[in-house]
């Protein structure tokens, strides 16, 4: 069984998420096929953004899917997508530690789609428009810790406090963060020819 064969998990309601926890704490072969289906394509395309790597992605994705469904006890409560994600993030980093990571030109297998989250500003003007590829190679130019959170922000829509729950790191430090990968995001998009500026 594939671990990256993939689907959405934009309409998973917390009593399926309570009743797919408790499938996969009593080793139920349906829920971990649910969990792949559910996640698996997310996880991807936050790793793929992340690492610069598709392939090193799938691998981490896998890895990560594994040991979430081998260490499902550990999770306290029904807030699975946090915890599946700092489980993705850290597995990430592990990566990232192992290499000095240089920039490339980013572009992926497969069309990645950044979907803005809710209540943003200027920043939706420029991920709303056909130009995925530019702005995902400006996302592959970001530090890594600038990537993780643009990423998990625009792409999960993930609020700054469920982004700090997945990072383990202060809210403070994210806000800080995403501000500073906004600006830069900005330079590398207007030095490219891409956008003008914002408004």
């Amino acid at each position: 069984m594939s671990l990256t064969a993939g689907g959405s998990i934009s309409n998973l309601h917390l009593d399926s998420q309570a009743k797919l926890i408790e499938g996969l704490k009593n080793g139920d072969e349906n829920a971990v096929k649910q969990l792949v289906f559910l996640y698996s394509d997310r996880l991807l395309q936050v790793a793929t953004l992340i690492l610069k790597d598709q392939y090193l992605a799938e691998d981490v994705v896998q890895e990560s899917l594994l040991v979430a469904i081998n260490k499902i006890h550990q999770l306290r409560g029904d807030d699975l997508s946090p915890w599946l994600y700092r489980i993705l993030v850290n597995r990430c980093r592990k990566e990232q530690r192992k290499k000095p990571w240089s920039v490339v030109e980013y572009l992926p297998k497969n069309e990645l789609e950044l979907v803005p989250a809710t209540g943003v500003d200027v920043e939706r003007d420029v991920l709303e428009k056909d130009t995925d590829r530019e702005v995902m190679y400006a996302i592959a130019q970001l530090p890594a810790r600038y990537r993780e959170v643009v990423t998990l922000y625009y792409l999960e829509e993930f609020s700054l406090e469920t982004i700090a729950k997945v990072t383990q790191e202060p809210l403070g430090t994210i806000k800080s963060r995403l501000h500073r990968a906004r600006k830069r995001l900005q330079k590398i998009l207007i030095e490219g020819g891409f956008f003008d500026g914002f408004e």
